[in-house]
């Protein structure tokens, strides 16, 4: 089922490619990744080995060359979802699964051991929905006061730092309004 919602995601962005509302065009073409969450379940549900390490390291690995072969020989610029620009399809799944892979056994190192990665993932709506708004405007502002320019990666990071404040700050915000429904509480 899941191969046949592709092929058609695949076919109406080749063909068709109308932005419908709320993004639903998508859909197709991301159903392969809630099948991907489906089968690492059994990698979260089981304790760690050395086995794991090693198999994060080459997800890794796997996550950023196959991701380096499809930009440089069949993407323009970027890969980017919303926009359609996939590169090489097979590519794109394998690094996008490889990488999914690396996070899961990321995140389950830490598991029970960073608190921050508990709260987002406990308020997952706020932060999925509106982290690239706050994050652009984050970038923003550092831009307007010549702090982005200092270390990129700094810059980045501090971006990140900003946006997780301001959203968990929002966070809070709602959950002691009446409007606390809206994340399900």
């Amino acid at each position: 089922v899941t191969l046949i919602f592709l092929i058609c995601g695949i076919v109406y962005r080749k063909f068709v490619a109308i932005n419908l509302p709320w993004n639903i065009d998508l859909v197709p073409m991301l159903m392969p990744f809630f099948a991907a969450g489906y089968c690492v379940k059994s990698v979260i549900n089981s304790p760690l080995t050395k086995k794991h390490s090693l198999l994060f390291v080459l997800a890794v690995i796997i996550n950023q060359g196959v991701n380096l072969i499809n930009l440089k020989f069949f993407s323009p610029h970027f890969i980017d979802v919303y926009s359609n620009a996939y590169g090489n399809y097979i590519l794109f799944f394998i690094s996008a699964f490889s990488g999914i892979y690396a996070m899961v056994l990321f995140c389950k190192y830490f598991d029970g051991k960073m608190k921050i990665f508990q709260y987002i993932g406990r308020n997952s709506l706020i932060f999925l929905g509106l982290h690239s708004f706050v994050f652009f405007i984050a970038r923003m502002l550092l831009d307007k006061l010549n702090l982005s320019d200092i270390v990129t990666t700094v810059g980045w990071l501090f971006a990140i730092v900003i946006t997780l404040a301001v959203l968990s700050l929002f966070n809070e915000i709602i959950i002691r309004t009446p409007f606390k429904f809206v994340l399900g509480k």
